[in-house]
């Protein structure tokens, strides 16, 4: 079990560590609680994020785990960033370039990208980007501000799997070259639906895409 029971919490693994951070108990009522997961000897252990916080995105990339904005008890959005070396088993701490909430995260190589999310000024634009081996960030743009509902990696791609834009609900992925550092879009569902969730076979993307008057269907895209 968890040391604590909370919901609104972010996961991820780097090596044999799986780190489950943050979350809330109740209403306004965030926790910076963290449990560790070793998976070579069987233990938990505990520790704490630098700012209690809930709906804040991770990853994990070789030895840190990262966890990204979030939203505090006073409901006010986070540029925070904790970073957890799972060979030192320290903390260090890092800010995204703009606060916000429900941030997308995914990994390709190196690299672990923030992808849009949420703020006070509506859906964001902003991606950040870390590089595990260097320690430096970057900053990059979305197409279009967007709250994404998952991301799917293969190769040096990672596509942003959209669910809901300043337009409503969206149909398009943004593509990701981790190579070239550069953003394409493809449209892959019809009429007025949003993606649901998704995930990469090989050089193949699944996605399921739904709205209120119809069921999920799957979707399938080829990278190339």
């Amino acid at each position: 079990m968890l040391s604590q029971g909370r919901y609104g919490l972010a996961a991820a693994s780097a090596g044999s560590i799986a780190a489950f951070g943050g979350g809330q108990i109740g209403p306004q009522t965030e926790v910076a609680t963290v449990d560790l997961y070793n998976a070579k000897t069987g233990t938990w252990t505990t520790s704490a994020l630098s700012v209690p916080r809930t709906r804040l995105a991770a990853a994990g990339a070789g030895t840190k785990i990262v966890f990204a904005g979030g939203q505090t008890n006073s409901n006010v959005y986070s540029d925070v960033v904790d970073i957890y070396d799972t060979k030192t088993a320290l903390w260090t701490a890092a800010h995204l370039s703009a606060p916000r909430y429900l941030i997308t995260a995914a990994i390709v190589g190196n690299q672990i990208v923030f992808a849009g999310g949420y703020n006070t000024n509506g859906y964001s634009d902003v991606v950040d980007i870390y590089d595990v081996s260097t320690g430096e960030w970057s900053t990059s743009q979305l197409r279009t501000p967007c709250k994404y509902s998952g991301a799917a990696a293969s190769g040096n791609l990672i596509c942003f799997l959209s669910s809901f834009n300043l337009s409503g609900a969206s149909d398009t992925v943004d593509i990701y070259n981790a190579n070239t550092l550069n953003w394409t879009s493809a449209a892959v569902l019809s009429d007025e639906r949003y993606t649901l969730c998704g995930a990469a076979i090989g050089s193949q993307v699944i996605t399921l895409g739904a709205n209120t008057d119809q069921s999920a269907t799957a979707y399938y895209y080829q990278l190339k």
